[in-house]
């Protein structure tokens, strides 16, 4: 029993006070009650990019006031992602932030900010990818069109540090030679090739990646600026049609 107590009980019963004394006389920093999400969710951007707004929670105690000087712990609970910083203080608002930047693999993100005594929230991300399309027929063909029943599409998908393709293709003349991206030009005129895929004979889609072009001035990042522009076409070239059967400009969704 300590002296504390002692003392509390001999004065109790010496002034006939019914008050409860305890044996406890410290009194730690309170548990926070609850974290709550002020802004930062819900979010997406592109893989590999960083978030363009941080993520802020507010903590506050068991009467709803912010508190200051706790510790706030953030942390990606699901998917790919970092956090600028795993952990941060709240201010004099009881407010915390970090930053996000997201991984290469696409999809839902949840980043948990969590306090001692086990109040958490959560911010839901969504990491997309960067695609690009583009339908071929011959009425695109430049500088004159070209008369035929042919049809494509092709489809690119940015996978970190390299481009994913898928090219189909239907009713063309005769079988094809070749298939390229040709940059930077608008739908009307021509361009060099910047980038080659190996299309497998007597197939009607071929896949594959390319991490690089064939233009050691023309970067992928560049090409890439240039497709979002539509800047850029892919064609088809066939035995009939050498200079191109079917074309068309890249897009974005």
């Amino acid at each position: 029993m300590s002296k504390s107590f002692v003392l509390c009980l001999t004065a109790a019963l010496t002034l006939g006070a019914t008050a409860a004394c305890s044996d406890d006389d410290s009194t730690g920093p309170r548990d926070p009650a609850a974290v709550v999400v002020v802004s930062g969710s819900p979010q997406q951007a592109q893989v590999g990019q960083t978030l363009p707004a941080p993520l802020v929670v507010e903590v506050r105690d068991d009467n709803g006031n912010p508190m200051s000087g706790v510790t706030v712990t953030f942390a990606v609970t699901s998917g790919t992602a970092t956090v600028s910083a795993a952990t941060a203080q709240t201010d004099g608002s009881g407010r915390a932030s970090t930053t996000v930047t997201l991984g290469n693999d696409g999809g839902p993100i949840v980043v948990t900010a969590s306090v001692r005594g086990g109040a958490s929230a959560t911010f839901v991300i969504t990491a997309t990818r960067e695609t690009f399309s583009a339908v071929l027929n011959g009425a695109n063909e430049r500088p004159n069109p070209v008369v035929t029943n042919g049809t494509g599409t092709a489809q690119f998908t940015v996978f970190g540090p390299a481009i994913q393709w898928t090219i189909s293709h239907a009713d063309l003349t005769t079988p094809v030679v070749g298939a390229h991206i040709h940059a930077p030009s608008d739908a009307n005129t021509n361009a060099s090739v910047v980038v080659g895929f190996t299309v497998v004979a007597g197939a009607v889609q071929s896949t594959g990646s390319f991490s690089s072009t064939n233009d050691p001035n023309m970067s992928l990042d560049s090409l890439k600026v240039l497709m979002r522009a539509g800047l850029a076409y892919v064609n088809i070239h066939t035995v009939t049609n050498p200079g191109g059967e079917i074309r068309g400009q890249t897009t974005t969704p």
